[in-house]
């Protein structure tokens, strides 16, 4: 089986719009966006979150990347902001 293992370490400087309390944010990632996998959650990590976060992306399980047919290699990377129980805010997206 063929995988391909991707670290998130963290994200630096994220926008905030003035609230007084830390934010908790988590990362997605994508290689192919009907398959998208996703860091923990970093409660109260602010604009510069910390995850460490091993995220693997396998031939043969539900995951599969699209770069192994068509020999893209382009990974999409977000973080998103956990406003209330229900609401998430995006904070920033890079390819």
């Amino acid at each position: 089986m063929t995988e391909v293992h991707i670290k998130v370490l963290a994200a630096e400087s994220l926008k905030r719009d003035g609230l007084f309390t830390k934010m908790s944010v988590y990362s997605l990632l994508w290689i192919d966006p009907a398959m998208k996998q996703a860091t923990r959650v970093h409660q109260k990590g602010g604009r510069s979150p910390h995850w460490n976060d091993e995220l693997i992306f396998g031939r043969g399980s539900t995951n599969i990347p699209t770069f192994y047919h068509h020999h893209s290699e382009e990974i999409t990377v977000s973080c998103w902001e956990l406003l209330t129980s229900l609401w998430w805010r995006l904070q920033g997206s890079k390819h």
